[in-house]
């Protein structure tokens, strides 16, 4: 049973946890800050199904006055989850 405090240096971390460690920073900055919109460029990169819906969830939760914007390839997980889905369409 390894003990970790502020200094100990972990492994590089995977994809998936480096893109939970982004969202969770910036939505810390949010929280702080309490911003009408955030703007949100593809948050599920790295991430797989089950960990997208659930982050998402506890976004929507936890920021329930805040807009959200965020661009996303996975158009049928966004429509699971209940999100107003947007299109552009660029030529």
């Amino acid at each position: 049973n390894k003990k970790f405090d502020r200094y100990t240096i972990l492994k590089k971390p995977s994809g998936g946890e480096s893109q939970r460690l982004k969202i969770a920073r910036s939505l810390y900055q949010a929280y702080l800050t309490n911003p009408e919109v955030i703007i949100m460029d593809e948050p599920d990169t790295g991430l797989d199904y089950v960990t997208f819906k659930r982050v998402m969830k506890n976004i929507a939760n936890d920021f329930p006055k805040t807009q959200f914007i965020f661009t996303s390839h996975k158009v049928n997980t966004i429509k699971e989850l209940g999100f107003d889905i947007q299109t552009i369409e660029i030529p």
